[in-house]
């Protein structure tokens, strides 16, 4: 499980669209730079050619002249869906004065209220849903009943227990929608909601992948994310570490799952490698809020990956055969990344792969991690033969 401290690597970088174009020749303005902080949003492309280095080196070159037109990489708009833990271990104290609950939500609300998150759109739900159910009596501080864990110094709340009903897990909370318009539901959501029951996390993936990937296919130009958080492994509704690795993996390649470990829970990487994100984002519950804080901005970050082909005017339908992806580092010559059939195909190499609709290009993940690791630029070029390994 990484440290949110560390950078993230992520598999995505999409195709606005289900067709590839071919944009025509001549377009130019300033390509975007990437650094340590992700690629930069921008829009236009290069001249024609785009500096192609027609010099094959270790990822192959392009033929002389073949390029109709290069472009910078536009950041995909981003959509978050948070699956929130609230059992009721949540209500402990992380080592402050406050719970565990309280510095979440509150990391959260800092961040859908900062204006770095405007234009991401975030929805949210919580898990075991808050289905309206009369509590059974726990008894007060310190005599709680068996099963129950005190809330506060006056009452105590369940710990087992969750609804196992996808019906009850959707519709979310609160549906995805655009900041900064969103931020007062999302807020409000949470304040209305309080720690209690167990960890059915099984139905709470499920009911994630359902509604993202729907969403999904009814906006092919944004990325959306699952941010799983949760301060326990899954223990309800036949949850169990495989089963819900097993839901994540059904998301890709159109859904990653980002998996948020609020203590150092055993066996989150495995839910995170599933989903497509590689390993889990460790929160210390004496530092949750600004540690939850922090893996929501690595998480927005690492979807700069995630790219758009730009559309200009005039364009005409393109040949998928005919993309490839380059990278200058710079001050050195343009590094032409080659294509591999599927994500097993990265093995540990640069390259990059379409998803099976072919509206996506998904990067390996050694060249995400060198795009968002090495200060140069990202391009789309469009008109040669593709490149593969």
């Amino acid at each position: 499980m990484k440290n949110v401290a560390r950078s993230m690597s992520v598999l995505v970088l999409g195709v606005a669209g289900s067709a590839f174009v071919l944009p025509a020749c001549g377009s130019s303005s300033e390509r975007p730079g990437i650094g340590a902080g992700g690629f930069g949003a921008g829009g236009g492309g290069g001249g024609v050619g785009g500096g192609i280095n027609t010099t094959p080196g270790q990822d192959g070159g392009l033929p002389s002249g073949c390029a109709t037109d290069t472009y910078g990489g536009e950041a995909l708009p981003l959509d978050l869906y948070i699956m929130l833990d609230r059992s009721g271990s949540m209500s402990d104290a992380g080592g402050g004065t406050s719970s565990v609950w309280d510095a979440v939500t509150g990391a959260i609300r800092d961040f859908v209220n900062s204006p770095d998150s405007s234009g991401i759109g975030v929805g949210l739900q919580f898990f075991p849903p808050d289905t309206g159910m009369i509590l059974p009596n726990c008894g007060v501080p310190p005599a709680c009943l068996p099963g129950c864990v005190p809330f506060g110094p006056v009452f105590c709340i369940p710990l087992g227990g969750g609804s196992c009903d996808l019906n009850d897990y959707l519709p979310p909370a609160v549906n995805i929608q655009p900041l900064p318009g969103v931020a007062p539901d999302i807020v409000a959501a949470m304040g209305a909601t309080t720690p209690g029951g167990g960890t059915p996390t099984l139905p709470a993936m499920e009911s994630a992948i359902q509604a993202t990937t729907a969403l999904r296919m009814q906006n092919p130009g944004r990325k959306v994310v699952i941010v799983l958080a949760t301060d326990g492994n899954p223990n309800d509704c036949n949850s169990s570490i495989q089963s819900v690795s097993n839901a994540a993996a059904m998301g890709l390649p159109d859904v990653q799952t980002f998996v948020i470990g609020i203590g150092n829970i055993a066996g989150l990487d495995q839910i995170a490698q599933a989903g497509g994100t590689m390993s889990a984002l460790q929160v210390n519950t004496a530092t949750a809020g600004q540690d939850f804080l922090d893996a929501l901005n690595v998480i927005r970050g690492s979807i700069s990956c995630s790219l758009s082909i730009p559309v200009p005017a005039g364009q005409q339908t393109g040949d998928p055969n005919q993309i490839n992806i380059g990278f200058t580092p710079e001050g050195m010559p343009q590094e032409i990344i080659p294509g591999v059939g599927t994500g097993n195909d990265c093995q540990g190499q640069t390259g990059w792969y379409f998803d099976d609709a072919k509206t996506q290009i998904n990067l390996c993940p050694a060249t995400c991690d060198r795009a968002t690791n090495v200060l140069g630029t990202l391009d789309v070029v469009l008109g040669c033969s593709t490149v593969v390994r």
